[in-house]
């Protein structure tokens, strides 16, 4: 092969490699425009959850923040504060959010341990939920209610025979008392049974709240 030869050989080498360079740049330029796309529609769908809401999540906090980008808009940095995104409903304090402008409250509700429950009204423009359906205390949102126990009783059938007779009474606070109203006092309690709660059956998540 002649000089010129080599030499055409590596022009067309040259434009050869050109093109496949001009074909990359293109291919990453359009991957760079999807990938704005792709960011500008899931900030405007961020945009799109207001304030004070409240999301149930299988991820734990470190993974939460990671795939929300709870602090990409954060101007204290990378780190949690009352100027991220998203909050663990934990009662912590976020003074100066704009969970506390909403709201007027300064700490977001404590839900650790606790089962959500909706309020008997949402609008004010309508009428309560009525009925047993309903939350039988008048309660305002954030309000805490404790543990209960429906009201209820028991009642026990003695048969002792005519000397003592038979009746029938009610078990009350965990005792009862077998025989006719003039039987002697002696009283026994009622077996134990149960766990150290009562509650449905559930499986654990966490609880955060949008602040910003």
């Amino acid at each position: 092969m002649d000089f010129e030869q080599e030499i055409n050989a590596l022009k067309t080498t040259v434009q050869t490699q050109a093109i496949m360079l001009q074909e990359l740049k293109e291919s990453l330029q359009a991957e760079i425009e999807r990938g704005t796309q792709q960011e500008g529609r899931l900030v405007e769908a961020e945009a799109q959850v207001p304030v004070g809401t409240i999301v149930a999540s299988y991820l734990a906090w470190g993974e939460f923040q990671a795939a929300a980008r709870n602090n990409v808009t954060n101007p204290e940095g990378n780190a949690w504060s009352p100027r991220s995104k998203w909050c663990p409903a934990d009662g912590r304090q976020v003074t100066g959010s704009r969970f506390e402008a909403v709201t007027g409250e300064r700490n977001v509700p404590e839900l650790r341990g606790r089962f959500l429950r909706g309020l008997n009204t949402f609008d004010q423009g309508q009428p309560a939920i009525a009925g047993s359906i309903g939350d039988p205390d008048n309660r305002q949102r954030g309000s805490y209610q404790p543990d209960d126990l429906r009201s209820h009783r028991h009642r026990v059938r003695s048969s002792i025979g005519n000397a003592i007779g038979s009746d029938n009474y009610d078990v009350a606070g965990g005792q009862f008392r077998v025989g006719p109203p003039n039987a002697s006092k002696d009283t026994t309690d009622a077996p134990e049974t149960g766990g150290v709660e009562t509650r449905p059956r559930n499986v654990a998540i966490f609880y955060y709240v949008r602040i910003n």
